[in-house]
């Protein structure tokens, strides 16, 4: 039988969906939100270009911001646009303002971004991850709103697919196909949809490529599910590779269905293991503090995997998709079940052995540490640290991912203070960092709320014999017991938290948090770091500091919640 995609998202394709998102109360959040982003975003005169110099600003000085704000900006714009069209279908002007953008991003010079394009910038055909989101948007919206988009304006469209997405793909293989990480799923969960929608003989050519790189994007992930690159990149490359999964099954009649590949159930729970106390999250890596659950994809995955994924957390938990694009939020509307709200985090330990981590969960706090090896994707010198929520978030923290720069992905990535183990809460010794590379390594164990992590190896210190961190997790307390062998002049404990600290006369007080230690052993100094996140104006952290005394081989702390 031949496959068009008329099928495709079937639901949404019907004047009944869209007149329940109108006027239900249940859609009354996401109806606000897409209307705010759309005034935030729309232009009073006249939508902006995207210049040259702002283009070359990534290769004059690295900076991305100047380029990818106005590009964003378009991309959020015509997926309110679109929604709102689809929302209120009486009201003309929004399909006139989305043929407007939709043409304007149709004569962008390239939807690559110059970060991705490197030496090749004059190649406006490369395939990127937003090239290929670009593509997907595009054909999506087609989809939905052709009819009154202009025959134009839907030949446009196509012309302009064929160019960037179809012909690129089907002319060479693409770097990203076998890469084992989230440009695997992004970049060919997109071009498959695209060619679902609008070029079903090509995908039909092409259908066991992209599977194939879907399998390598899961082959990338460790036995247990976890997600090394961090919750955002799970939901933005996991995400897509569920959205294509799901495409792919509608299109196929459910003749091919990816979720039943080995480890899909444990990277499904991946974000479920990954809440902690306070509506925080576990921000190993390039995560970013704030990220939260996408409803949609939460909903989405509760129903498919009820054993991994319990249904919609309270609300300090999720949220509709925090860049607002196309793909996630328009699935955030068409998966949610307000019917499933609120239900309770599952509250128990998680081990992870093949990734090296372990959470724990007490009525007050939660625990999450890790190990590892120091050449993980989107890796930060990290090995040995850990994180300490209460219902105040992260009180002793890992501030996640900086500011995505040229130099922040090149030599100088260990320079910045969030990648570097100088941002964790790790030792410093003999005012030594940790090292970078997968030979710098360490072991984690957990068993009966005790987590030990063997960590010597992560720094590049022969003198360093031994040096094991043994966190203790009791009912409302942690113990944090470091045990050392090494010849030093200086030791340094270092905590890390968002919360001023304050030194008082029986412990370092931080939020809701008394440290308690042995002033006979070590003294202790804050310090303030300022730093740039990946998203958002610059933040200070503070650095508490326990500066040890010589000749010592232990030190104890006592985190009291």
């Amino acid at each position: 039988m031949e496959k068009t995609g008329c099928q495709l998202m079937k639901k949404a394709t019907t004047k009944e969906f869209w007149d329940t998102v109108r006027e239900s109360d249940a859609y009354r959040e996401v109806r606000e939100l897409i209307l705010a982003i759309y005034e935030e975003d729309r232009w009073e005169d006249g939508i902006p270009v995207l210049s040259y110099a702002s283009r070359m600003r990534y290769y004059t000085d690295g900076d991305r911001s100047e380029f990818q704000a106005p590009y964003f900006r378009r991309r959020r714009y015509m997926a309110s646009t679109a929604l709102l069209a689809l929302i209120y279908p009486d009201n003309k002007g929004y399909v006139e303002e989305l043929q407007e953008i939709i043409w304007a991003i149709c004569e962008e010079y390239a939807w690559a971004l110059p970060a991705h394009c490197a030496g090749n910038d004059t190649d406006p055909t490369v395939l990127d991850l937003f090239d290929a989101e670009t593509g997907f948007t595009l054909a999506e919206i087609q989809h939905f709103l052709g009819d009154v988009l202009g025959e134009r304006v839907v030949s446009r469209i196509k012309m302009e697919l064929k160019k960037r997405i179809v012909d690129p793909y089907n002319g060479s293989v693409h770097g990203w196909e076998k890469c084992g990480m989230n440009w695997a799923a992004v970049c060919a969960g997109n071009v498959g949809g695209t060619l679902m929608y609008l070029f079903p003989e090509d995908f039909e050519k092409n259908k066991s490529r992209l599977i194939d790189s879907m399998d390598n994007f899961i082959q990338f992930f460790p036995k247990d599910g976890t997600c090394l690159e961090g919750p955002g990149y799970w939901h933005y490359g996991f995400g897509n590779f569920v959205w294509f999964a799901d495409l792919l099954y509608q299109y196929t009649n459910g003749d091919i269905d990816l979720f039943e590949k080995e480890k899909i159930s444990e990277i499904a729970g991946y974000m479920q293991r990954s809440f902690l106390k306070g509506g925080a999250i576990v921000t190993f890596s390039d995560a970013s503090i704030g990220t939260k659950a996408d409803k949609g994809l939460q909903c989405f995955l509760s129903k498919r995997f009820p054993e991994k994924v319990t249904p919609l957390p309270p609300e300090s938990y999720t949220y509709y998709r925090g860049n607002l694009l196309w793909m996630q939020f328009f699935r955030s509307i068409y998966y949610l079940d307000k019917v499933q709200a609120d239900a309770t985090p599952q509250w128990r330990d998680y081990y992870l052995p093949t990734a090296r981590q372990a959470i724990i969960n007490r009525r007050a706090y939660s625990v999450a540490a890790k190990a590892g090896c120091n050449l993980e994707p989107h890796n930060h010198n990290d090995i040995g640290t850990f994180i300490l929520a209460t219902e105040r978030g992260q009180v002793i923290c890992d501030i996640g991912a900086g500011e995505y720069t040229r130099e922040y992905f090149d030599k100088m990535r260990y320079e910045h203070f969030c990648t570097s183990s100088r941002g964790h809460n790790v030792p410093i010794i003999n005012g030594l960092y940790q090292s970078d590379g997968g030979q710098y390594n360490g072991q984690l164990r957990c068993a009966d709320g005790v987590i030990e992590i063997d960590f010597a190896t992560a720094y590049d210190m022969q003198q360093l014999k031994k040096l094991t961190r043994t966190i203790t997790c009791g009912e409302d307390k942690v113990v944090l017991t470091d045990t050392f062998a090494v010849p030093y002049d200086t030791f340094t404990e270092r905590f890390v938290s968002f919360f001023k600290p304050e030194i008082a006369e029986d412990a370092v007080r931080v939020a809701d948090v008394a440290i308690r230690y042995d002033r006979e052993k070590c003294k202790a100094i804050i310090r303030e770091e300022q730093f740039k996140p990946h998203v958002g104006p610059a933040k200070t952290v503070y650095c508490i500091d326990f500066i040890l005394e010589k000749g010592l081989s232990e030190i104890a702390f006592t985190f009291a919640v």
